[in-house]
């Protein structure tokens, strides 16, 4: 059988063997995560120590997705699943995996130190993992307070 190899670049999106819930809730929390590593980083991972960037992300309902694209950052996967952006970085150490063969899940330690594993999705083009990207790092260099959000009243008659 042929070993396709791939090398790990922006904009590539994998599942998660297991979910992350909520902790509230138990709803997931963390289903997919896209590398958002700029993609001279990727082709020389050394300079970076093979600690690769990512951000998470969770099914999302599609009317949902296509009533908010402008606003929040959402990839498409087929006619009708969609994958809404946390826009909270992470990164991963893939010294052992950053090539790796598209069939075959790879093992990752996410954040609470569980082994998990992770399956290639695919790529999304560069032009729309950029915008995750500057969202994403944007929102991780910003200082500030952040403000409640305001609710509409709802208006009863």
């Amino acid at each position: 059988m042929y070993q396709w190899k791939h090398q790990l670049k922006s904009g590539d999106i994998f599942k998660l063997e297991v979910p992350i819930l909520h902790e509230s809730n138990l709803t997931p929390e963390i289903e997919y995560i896209i590398c958002i590593t700029q993609s001279c980083d990727c082709l020389r991972p050394e300079k970076i120590n093979y600690n690769f960037a990512f951000t998470s992300g969770k099914s999302a309902v599609l009317s949902t997705a296509l009533s908010k694209v402008q606003t929040d950052c959402y990839t498409f996967i087929n006619d009708h699943e969609a994958i809404q952006w946390s826009n909270k970085f992470f990164t991963l150490n893939l010294k052992n995996s950053h090539i790796f063969n598209i069939n075959d899940k790879i093992p990752v330690i996410l954040n609470d130190g569980t082994p998990n594993y992770i399956e290639y999705i695919g790529n999304q083009k560069e032009i729309f993992s950029q915008r995750i990207i500057n969202a994403t790092f944007n929102r991780a260099s910003r200082m500030g307070v952040d403000l409640p959000e305001k609710k509409e009243k709802i208006v009863k008659r």
